[in-house]
């Protein structure tokens, strides 16, 4: 939690010691530690050893940046120091008051100089480096006299640090009835609505009135659990109503990730979230809401609340605890807020499983995450009040009375529709139908303007025929735009303005953008959703040029090249030249193009090791301006008919849960199985609306990572050793090395020939 601890003292008078005997050592930071860190101890001129002081302005330069990288987190922190001069405390309050920190001064002052003294003699035989002379403890013990630590901080003695640092349950047995609201992420019309349902309300009552109830009914408490505000559209009147209660005695607020948005902008700071910036503070200046009010509603959030109600101990939080810990104070803030392990672990479960019922039933009541779609109670003692309020789901809400629980939900009708440019270039899947691309040409002459006119994309000319593709500045920066994303595998002729062959708009890999996240799929997600698998080699594709009357063969970027001629000398060992006029005359007649997953194992190796030479049909897309393309069924009688290998389709998932399931036992990283060759590249996503992710499998990420090492082996390209991060991987730059000192032309051979050879210990 949010506390600094500063011990004060003269070497000698058992500050260290303090910290042991407590078991505080991972939580504190000590400057004499990090001088050894910068310098090794040195002789000094009477023969002894001691720290060197010559780099203190390095040592507490680099104390306080760890200072602060921990006080973002929230982290409770220690100071062994001595802190004898008034100025070795003023630098705190500066990150004191940004952080939000309770500053406490442990004073060892008052303790003998003669005990101190003789303390410090025992240094000589114990720990020499740290001995120092007597006159540097009278100098301090003098400025101790006469100097106090600054108004901001509170002087407590050791004797008293258990007393204070121990976190105490509120007894709110006095209440008849305690609620807890979830995450309201702006969502006004159903805050009322779960007011009008948990204050038993007969009637729709205007806000004036709920106001007046809450402020009424002092014998019950209101907590709320975060997410104010986000992504709802009702952002300012879920502030106007929360400044009107936040000073009642009976509510309670408690700390989550997107209030520091609220802040930053109350206080005039930069916005780092563009979800606020573009909508929250667009609603909150709108209605002009009270930014000081602001401020001071900030000021009053709690971190938790940990509480008994009669037979009950119940903590709430925003995120959720893996387990009760001994003492709270030692949780880092940040996890109160984000939860403990990854947003998609079930924090209940494992609550229940780390906490026993002891004479007083424990309990945990949440927000902020709920990947598993868990309902409010899922588990005997746990409720999970994040319902997806904001993408039209429901508020949650319980209520706690002496008989027990009692859960609430309302269901939320006022949200806004998840519009982008990424989502809204969903294919549409169609049968086969007469080709529209004569009806088109005045419309693709306006696309060919309008593609080269987008700083975005670059235009390569091969006679009449250019392909369009997106720049790279536009990969690494991810500012994709409506053209951008279908400027992939985009040829088109631009003397007949047809698109002769096209590819897939580009989509994404899980995690890669805000709407491939795996807490937002989700909410995106229309299931039924298909997986097909994904292989492992580079894009083909086949169109139609009908001023030649040719199949257009191609690879994703150029109609020459390696690439595009491997792809047409595979595609000719496939199809004979009957099937490749039968090919081509269905290309032609239909209007679409085949876009293949192309494999070849001797001349373009990858990860994924393959026997032979192959073609994969992926899909049948339409050489049309608007992007559909053939149903599956209808790509899989095709490839039969051509005698073509399809992708494969090993699932089809109908709910969410389904599909998490399968993808935390998919995605699981067992390292002994990385050796092995029984591994694939992944998998592609695609819901019902043509949503489609690529989910790459640990296998391939780690072998595509490992393939960069050979490279900077084989360079002799230094980096840091310790981006191995796991035993096999070590082994194997083991393995490079030797190679490159003994037989160094094998650092020539691809990484499907190096895993081999060092699987089998050569």
């Amino acid at each position: 939690m949010r506390y600094l601890v500063l011990l004060r003292g003269a070497p000698g008078s058992g500050k260290s010691t303090f910290v042991k005997e407590r078991k505080l050592e991972q939580y504190t930071l000590c400057p004499d530690d990090i001088r050894l860190l910068f310098q090794s101890p040195i002789m000094l001129s009477n023969g002894s050893y001691g720290i060197s002081q010559q780099n203190d302005k390095k040592v507490w330069s680099f104390l306080f940046e760890l200072l602060e990288q921990r006080m973002k987190r929230g982290e409770f922190t220690l100071i062994d120091a001595t802190h004898s001069k008034s100025s070795d405390f003023k630098k705190y309050k500066k990150l004191a008051s940004e952080y939000r920190y309770r500053v406490y001064c442990v004073d060892f002052s008052d303790i003998p100089i003669e005990v101190t003294k003789k303390q410090n003699k025992t240094r000589l035989s114990t720990d020499p480096c740290k001995y120092v002379p007597e006159e540097v403890i009278d100098k301090m013990y003098a400025r101790f006299s006469i100097m106090d630590p600054q108004g901001f901080i509170t002087i407590i003695k050791p004797q008293e640090f258990e007393k204070v640092f121990k976190y105490r349950l509120l007894n709110l047995s006095h209440y008849k009835k305690i609620h807890h609201v979830g995450d309201i992420h702006g969502c006004y019309t159903a805050l009322m609505e779960c007011f009008e349902k948990i204050l038993e309300l007969e009637d729709k009552k205007s806000e004036e009135k709920i106001v007046k109830e809450i402020e009424s009914r002092t014998d019950e408490m209101f907590i709320f659990l975060g997410d104010y505000t986000d992504r709802g559209i009702e952002n300012d009147k879920v502030m106007n109503f929360i400044l009107k209660i936040y000073n009642l005695k009976n509510t309670m607020f408690i700390l989550s990730n997107h209030d520091r948005h609220l802040w930053d902008w109350a206080s005039g700071q930069g916005i780092v979230s563009r979800e606020f910036a573009e909508n929250t503070q667009k609603q909150l200046e709108s209605a002009e809401v009270n930014k000081k009010e602001i401020r001071n509603f900030y000021r009053k959030i709690c971190q938790l609340a940990y509480y008994t109600y009669h037979d009950k101990v119940v903590l709430v939080t925003h995120g959720g605890l893996s387990a009760l810990p001994e003492n709270l104070i030692y949780i880092a803030t940040e996890q109160f807020v984000k939860g403990v392990g990854r947003y998609e672990d079930d924090v209940d479960k494992a609550f229940m499983e780390n906490t026993t019922q002891f004479d007083l039933m424990t309990y945990q009541i949440h927000g902020h995450r709920n990947i598993q779609t868990a309902p409010t109670h899922n588990y005997e003692r746990t409720f999970n009040l994040e319902g997806q309020v904001e993408f039209g789901g429901c508020l949650r809400a319980v209520s706690l009375t002496k008989e027990g629980f009692e859960t609430h939900e309302v269901k939320n009708d006022i949200f806004k529709k998840q519009e982008n440019i990424y989502l809204s270039s969903n294919v549409k899947t169609e049968t086969i139908s007469a080709p529209t691309i004569e009806e088109d040409t005045g419309t693709v002459s306006k696309i060919i303007e309008s593609l080269r006119a987008n700083k975005g994309i670059f235009e390569r000319r091969f006679g009449n025929i250019s392909a369009f593709n997106f720049k790279s500045h536009v990969f690494r920066t991810k500012e994709w735009d409506s053209q951008t994303i279908k400027a992939r595998g985009l040829f088109i002729n631009t003397v007949t303005n047809q698109i002769v062959s096209r590819s897939y708009n580009k989509f994404f890999n899980l995690n890669e953008l805000e709407e491939t996240k795996l807490v937002n799929l989700k909410n995106i997600l229309e299931f039924p959703v298909n997986i097909y698998q994904k292989e492992n080699g580079f894009l083909g594709i086949i169109g139609y040029d009908s001023l030649i009357d040719s199949l257009v063969v191609s690879s994703k970027g150029s109609l020459r090249g390696e690439f595009q001629q491997n792809f047409d000398r595979i595609l000719r060992s496939k199809l004979s030249e009957e099937k490749l006029i039968e090919l081509k005359d269905f290309i032609k007649n239909k209007g679409v193009s085949f876009v293949f997953e192309v494999i070849d194992p001797v001349k373009d190796p990858h990860i994924i090791k393959y026997q032979k030479e192959e073609l994969y049909l992926l899909d049948i897309i339409y050489r049309t301006p608007e992007y559909k393309k053939l149903h599956y069924t209808e790509v899989k009688e095709l490839g039969k008919r051509f005698g073509l290998k399809v992708k494969e389709n090993p699932h089809t998932f109908h709910s969410w849960n389904e599909l998490l399931k399968w993808y935390q036992a998919t995605i699981s990283d067992d390292e002994a199985s990385f050796a092995s060759e029984d591994h694939v590249e992944g998998y592609v996503l695609e819901d019902s609306k043509g949503f489609m992710v690529k989910i790459k499998l640990p296998f391939y990420f780690f072998w595509k990572f490992m393939r960069s090492i050979k490279e900077k082996v084989k360079k002799e390209t230094y980096f840091d050793p310790s981006i191995l991060y796991n035993a096999l991987a070590n082994n194997f730059w083991g393995f490079l090395k030797e190679l490159k000192e003994n037989s160094p032309e094998e650092l020539e051979k691809d990484i499907i020939y190096l895993r081999e050879k060092f699987v089998k210990g050569g």
